[in-house]
Order: C-alpha cells, then sequence, then structure tokens
C-alpha cells in the first residue's frame, strides 16, 4: 500500500511538473512562456546564440533567385549584397534584414495595424484601439492602390517580401528570434500590406502633428489679439534655410474651386470651432532634424560635403538597418528601413543623400454636424451624407475579441466617438496620409541607388509625397541640393488652424 502511494504520488508530483514547464503562467503583470520550451537545449534560447560559423553561405540560394548572389559580412555584421541584378537584390535584402530583425518587423507592423493585444493581450487594447480608429490599416490599403500603378516598383517589393518569406519558410520552431519564444508565438508569413503598414507608422511618427483643438481653445478663452500675439503665424526672426534672394516673390497659387469628393480619399476646409470645451491636451513631441551639404567651394578638400542627423526615436534595435547592396548598375551604401526595399540615407559612387523630416501640419479635424441621433448621418452644404462603417476586430490574447465601429465620412475617420467625454467627439480627421499615394512614392528608394546627377536625382523624388521629407543631395562632380519633398494641402488663409466646421465643403482643401 506505501509502494503504491509512493508511486501515485511521484506520478502526479511528475505530471504537475510537466504541466508547469509547458504551461505559460503569470507572474504579476507579466506573463512567462513555456519554461520547458524555454529551457530546452534542444529548442530553447540556447538555439539563438550566434552561430560560430557566420550567418550565411558567401552563396545564397533562394526560390526566385535569376542569377548568382554573394552575401558578405564584415566585422561590425554589415551585410554586403553582391548580385547581377536589382530584383535579386532586394529579394536578398528581404533576406537578410529578416534574419536580424524578423520580430522588429512583426511588432512594427502589429503597432500599426492594431493587432499588439493578440501577443500582448489586454494591456495594449487602447494602444490597438486608437491605431484602428486612426485608420493606419485603411491608409496603409490605399497606400497599395497607389503603388499597384508602378509595375517596377510592385517588382522590386514583392521580391523584398519574397525574401522575407525565405527566411520564414526555413524556420523551425527551435530557430524562431528570442523575442518569440518570450511572447510564445510564432512569426506570419510577411505581405506587401506589411511593407505599407511601415511607411504609415512612420507618417504617423512625422506627419501626424497638429494644434487644432488646443488653438480652438486657447482662440476662444484669450481672444484674436492675444491669441495673435501669443501664437504669430511667422516669426519675423526666423530665415528660409535657402536665402531668399527674391526668386519666389512672382510665385502666385490659383485656388481650384473645390468639389465634394467620389470616394474617402479626398478633402475639406472650416472655420474655428470656438464652443469646444477644454480638454486634457499632452505636450507634443517634437520630432526634429537636421541635413546640410556644403559645396566644394567651402571644404578644405575642395569636394562637396553632406550630414544628415535623423532624430528618430532611440530603439533597441535600432529604427536603421546598415547594407550594401552591389549590383552591375551601381553600388550604393547606407541604411535601410526593417521591412522596406532599398536604401533611405546613404550613397553611391557619384552621389550621395539623406532625409530629415518637414513636420508641415497634413491633418485637420472637421466637426461634423449629424443629422440622427444615431449619429450614422451628417449634413455637407445641406444635404444629407451616411457614414461608411468599417468594423473592427481587436483579438486580445486569453480574452474574447473586442468589437469596434469606426464610422467614416468624407473628411476621415470619426476618431473619438465611442468617447462622451472626449472634446472631439463629434470631429472627423482628415490626413493627408490617408490618401492613395503617387505611384512615384514606391520607386524612390530603389531609384536614388542607381542615381548619377541632379536630374536622377530629381527623377527619383518625383511622386514621393507622405511622411514628407527635406532630402539633401551632393555629388561628385559639385553639385548640392535641397528639396522639401511631400503632399502638402493647399489651404486658404488659418484653414487648418483650428477645428474646423465640417458641414460645410468650402472648407476643403484645395
Amino acid at each position: 500500500m506505501r509502494r503504491n502511494f509512493r508511486f501515485l504520488f511521484s506520478l502526479l508530483l511528475t505530471a504537475a511538473f510537466v504541466w508547469l514547464l509547458h504551461t505559460q503562467h503569470k507572474v504579476g503583470d507579466s506573463t512567462i512562456p513555456p519554461l520547458g520550451a524555454f529551457f530546452s537545449p534542444f529548442s530553447g534560447f540556447w538555439k539563438n546564440a550566434e552561430p560560430a560559423s557566420g550567418f550565411l553561405p558567401k552563396d545564397l540560394t533562394l526560390p526566385g533567385l535569376k542569377g548568382k548572389v554573394e552575401v558578405v559580412y564584415d566585422d561590425v555584421l554589415v551585410p554586403h549584397i553582391f548580385a547581377e541584378n536589382m530584383e535579386d537584390a532586394m529579394r536578398v535584402q528581404g533576406y537578410v534584414t529578416a534574419q536580424h530583425r524578423l520580430w522588429q518587423m512583426d511588432i512594427a507592423t502589429r503597432k500599426a495595424a492594431g493587432r499588439l493585444s493578440e501577443v500582448l493581450g489586454e494591456r495594449t487594447l487602447n494602444i490597438d484601439r486608437m491605431t484602428r480608429r486612426k485608420g493606419m490599416v485603411f491608409a496603409a490599403e490605399n497606400n497599395i492602390l497607389g503603388w499597384k500603378k508602378s509595375p517596377e516598383g510592385m517588382q522590386l517589393l514583392e521580391a523584398y517580401t519574397q525574401g522575407v518569406n525565405a527566411y520564414i519558410a526555413q524556420l523551425a520552431p527551435a530557430d524562431y528570434p528570442i523575442e518569440f519564444k518570450l511572447l510564445n508565438y510564432a512569426p506570419e508569413p510577411w505581405s506587401i500590406l506589411k511593407s505599407a503598414l511601415i511607411v504609415e507608422a512612420m507618417a504617423e511618427t512625422l506627419s501626424s502633428g497638429e494644434n487644432d483643438l488646443a488653438s480652438s481653445n486657447a482662440l476662444a478663452q484669450f481672444g484674436r489679439d492675444t491669441f495673435n500675439y501669443l501664437y504669430p503665424e511667422w516669426n519675423s526672426k526666423q530665415q528660409p534655410i535657402i536665402p531668399d534672394t527674391g526668386q519666389w516673390k512672382d510665385w502666385k497659387i490659383q485656388l481650384p474651386p473645390a468639389t465634394p469628393p467620389a470616394s474617402l480619399s479626398s478633402a475639406i476646409f472650416p472655420e474655428p470651432a470656438s464652443e469646444l470645451t477644454s480638454a486634457e491636451i499632452p505636450d507634443d513631441y517634437i520630432v526634429g532634424s537636421n541635413n546640410w551639404a556644403l559645396s566644394g567651394a567651402n571644404t578644405a578638400s575642395g569636394h562637396p560635403l553632406l550630414c544628415n542627423d535623423p532624430h528618430l526615436n532611440l530603439t533597441l534595435p535600432s529604427i536603421w538597418f546598415q547594407i550594401q547592396i552591389h549590383t552591375p548598375g551601381q553600388n550604393s551604401y547606407g541604411v535601410s528601413l526593417q521591412g522596406i526595399p532599398g536604401i533611405i540615407i546613404g550613397y553611391n559612387e557619384d552621389l550621395a543623400w539623406g532625409v530629415t523630416n518637414v513636420g508641415h501640419d497634413v491633418s485637420d479635424w472637421y466637426k461634423l454636424q449629424w443629422t440622427n441621433p444615431e449619429r450614422t448621418k451628417y449634413s455637407l452644404d445641406g444635404e444629407i451624407r451616411e457614414v461608411q462603417k468599417r468594423i473592427e476586430e481587436i483579438k486580445i490574447k486569453g480574452k474574447p475579441s473586442l468589437i469596434d465601429t469606426v464610422r467614416y465620412t468624407v473628411w476621415g475617420p470619426v476618431v473619438y466617438d465611442y468617447d462622451r467625454e472626449h472634446p472631439l467627439r463629434d470631429c472627423a480627421l482628415r490626413w493627408g496620409s490617408h490618401d492613395q499615394p503617387d505611384p512615384g512614392a514606391l520607386n524612390l528608394t530603389t531609384f536614388l541607388l542607381t542615381g548619377k546627377n541632379y536630374d536622377e536625382y530629381r527623377k527619383a523624388l518625383a511622386g514621393y509625397d507622405s511622411p514628407a521629407q527635406n532630402f539633401v543631395f551632393a555629388t561628385r562632380t559639385g553639385d548640392i541640393a535641397i528639396t522639401v519633398q511631400g503632399r502638402f494641402p493647399v489651404r486658404a488663409p488659418e484653414q487648418g488652424r483650428f477645428v474646423q466646421d465640417g458641414s460645410r465643403w468650402a472648407n476643403a482643401w484645395a
């Protein structure tokens, strides 16, 4: 009897221990992964050590390659890609970027898509909800519609996507990056939509700032004279970076008559809504950057000098990924963004380029005039318009999904209508990044690689729209330039400075 008891006790203890090792547990506010799998010498974190043999064979074979590709890592682990054509180079760029940054790519797109709660639980629910209500996925989907009009650009983006997925496809669970093991989930296949979400994440960081509500409240509180004194639109002490020698004195802008939009992607303009209640408004986080170029006439060497300093958030790993891309037509070196093919900031054998943020206000709030208690219809120039509803399912780890309905108007999404106390509850967001981009926007990071002179630099920039950037440029032959490149709303005086009347089409962007 005693022997049977010992056996049963040992069996139960062993079963409990096995269950403990293979179950995810909550400790305080944190969740720890199944410890058995995490500490396993065969599939656990030990497998994430840097391989003694290096990261890649010199000759890389991937599905879809049209020629020979060689990848060489230098002593600081920067990959140097040598390919026989640009499509192969982009495919391998996707592969090596995923090899080092797969979890960063995954979590960045989850943040932009409002999908953090799927792997992090309800603590990120409010972030996910607000991301979807701002229309981030809607904007990314519109990006793809524009990009598809550029077959050459889409071909390179598809090659990059296939390279990322080639890396993911050969991963066994033991090979997953350690972050996936800590959070106990598996990587998903990459997609062109995920690349579009990376673009929109940058747009949210760099071009979603506005002070419409704060300015409206300040105007109502202080009156026009005091407001203008405290917040002048133009500081007489400021000077443009490019000296004003009178070259713009004859410029005139002719505003076209506003016409209603055919789809959600179109825009609008109004006047102050001073009746809005006050609310606690957090201080803006100003994302600053600087870049410049000197001609050879101003350097000791006699050659141009270009410097670029983008002030993006400090992250680990870095937002940037160093890389060299060499093909028969070009040889470029610089930094890329995870999820985007090509090089964002860098140089080739003929020219150098850099980007910093413009920071222009390209988002406006429009106060709606609802015409029914359900808030599904609104008035525009006396005509009744109906909202378009977008159903958002936010999956939450360990919990039932949250189903949220976002109302879209001609101006854009009604972001805060779920919050009865929010002063922008009855307002729709008009954000330039929601618009379908010019097809040329997709070609920027690859066209710059092959550029040789000023004309080709300008051609590469054509069509790029969001987030607007200061592109600085220099060539071996001595040319320098800076270009503010982006799509900006054409507004009448003070349009977009305050919350505007969304019942009048006269307030639309021209």
